[in-house]
């Protein structure tokens, strides 16, 4: 059986976040893209749905014919906030207090 010393797996664990910050840039980079690329393409579908709705008006007006068949935009719904940052959170020894208890009762406070 193989035995670690503290400082071997501090040196492993720094390995491991720095490989696990490297995978999450390099994902968000690419879901970025990803997200960018299908604005873009959604804003062309856009932009070419109303210039055949204005062509099919012009028909309508000039020649009181219309497009066989107009085109609906299609739904997207993007998100405000499309990344989340991840924090992380040292865990401490120390007793925390429960809140909730202390928000009903501000004079007895209990410790976990």
């Amino acid at each position: 059986m193989e035995s670690y010393g503290f400082a071997h797996i501090m040196l492993n664990n720094r390995y491991l976040m720095h490989d696990y910050r490297k995978l999450h840039v390099y994902f968000n980079k690419l879901f970025d893209d990803m997200y960018a690329t299908k604005e873009r393409e959604m804003n062309m579908i856009r932009e070419r749905n109303e210039q055949i709705r204005y062509i099919d008006s012009e028909l309508r007006i000039m020649f009181n014919q219309s497009v066989p068949q107009v085109p609906v935009d299609p739904q997207w719904h993007p998100k405000v906030n499309t990344r989340r940052e991840h924090r992380f959170y040292r865990v401490f020894e120390k007793p925390r207090l429960h809140l909730n208890y202390c928000k009903k009762n501000v004079n007895r406070c209990s410790y976990e």
